[in-house]
C-alpha cells in the first residue's frame, strides 16, 4: 500500500492519499487550541501516483457579492488523470469530477496556480506533458 502526506500549499490544510482513497484536513480552533478535523473525503477510479491540491476564490454575483471559495484537485492514476473540484455553493462539502483522461501512467502532476494549466510526468514516455 502506497501512501503519502503533505502540505497543500495552504496554511491550515493536509491531504493525504492511499490507493485510491482521497482525505483533506483542515486546523480547526476547537476549545481554543489547534487541532485537526476532516474535511473532506474522495475516491478516484484507479491507484493514485500523484495528486496536486489549490483553493481558488470568485465572487458570486448576487444582491451581497458573496466570496466563495472552491478546492479544485487534479489526481494522476494508474489509469489517466482526473479533475475534481468542490461546490462551493453546497451546503457540504461535494466533489464533482469535472473530466477525467485516459493516459498511461502518469507519476507526477501538478496544477498551475491560474488553475488553466496542467504539467505531469510518465514514465512511460519519459517526457513532461
Amino acid at each position: 500500500m502506497y501512501a503519502s502526506l503533505r502540505m497543500a500549499g495552504l496554511i491550515g490544510q493536509i491531504i493525504a492519499w492511499s490507493g485510491r482513497q482521497i482525505v483533506l484536513w483542515n486546523q480547526v480552533q476547537l476549545r481554543g487550541q489547534p487541532t485537526w478535523a476532516v474535511h473532506s473525503t474522495l475516491v478516484v477510479s484507479a491507484q493514485i501516483r500523484s495528486l496536486d491540491y489549490k483553493k481558488s476564490r470568485f465572487l458570486r454575483v448576487t444582491a451581497a457579492h458573496e466570496k466563495l471559495t472552491a478546492g479544485n484537485l487534479i489526481a494522476a492514476t494508474s489509469g489517466g488523470i482526473e479533475s475534481w473540484r468542490t461546490d462551493p455553493t453546497a451546503d457540504i462539502v461535494v466533489w464533482d469530477r469535472l473530466w477525467d483522461r485516459p493516459y498511461g501512467d502518469a507519476h507526477s502532476i501538478v496544477l498551475a496556480p491560474s488553475l488553466q494549466h496542467i504539467a505531469w510526468f510518465s514514465a512511460v514516455s519519459d517526457s513532461v506533458t
